[in-house]
């Protein structure tokens, strides 16, 4: 989990944390500005895999389901001036890592920093009872699909 190894905004070196964005849109966003361009999966008619006309990429999405009960918001407002710049202030990570280590519940709902009015979201994977919200099918996580970006989105 590479935002466990490094850390991220909202979590600290050495605290696993999943983050997830509200929208497909939002997720190409923020890998924009996180992933050096080089690394991000490009697409292009010239690229595409030939045995299913599908973009080649190691990256895939999954649409990821639950219910609001499961969430804890975190408002712009209640957050500390200064929290969107980059590189991050320690007090969205101390926010973070407190919420992770609370263990109480399984979603923090967060403004996204490039775009305020979007939403991310962590997923605490040591959350005790994940487990059976997945089995008992209160968070439903749909089938990876290969993704790639558009090339355009790049230049």
């Amino acid at each position: 989990m590479r935002s466990a190894r490094k850390g991220s905004r909202w979590n600290g070196i050495g605290v696993p944390a999943v983050y997830l964005a509200d929208t497909l849109a939002l997720a190409q966003l923020e890998m924009l500005v996180h992933v050096p361009r080089e690394m991000l999966p490009i697409w292009s008619p010239w690229l595409a895999a030939p045995d299913f006309g599908l973009p080649t990429s190691d990256y895939g999405v999954a649409r990821v389901e639950f219910g609001e009960h499961l969430v804890t918001h975190v408002h712009e407002k209640d957050l500390l001036h200064g929290w969107r710049r980059s590189p991050w202030p320690g007090s969205t990570q101390e926010l973070g890592d407190k919420w992770l280590q609370e263990r109480s519940s399984p979603f923090l709902r967060l403004p996204s920093a490039v775009s305020p009015t979007d939403f991310n979201y962590l997923l605490n994977p040591l959350y005790d009872e994940l487990h059976k919200l997945v089995e008992s099918r209160q968070i439903v996580m749909g089938p990876f699909h290969p993704f790639s970006f558009d090339s355009r989105l790049t230049r």
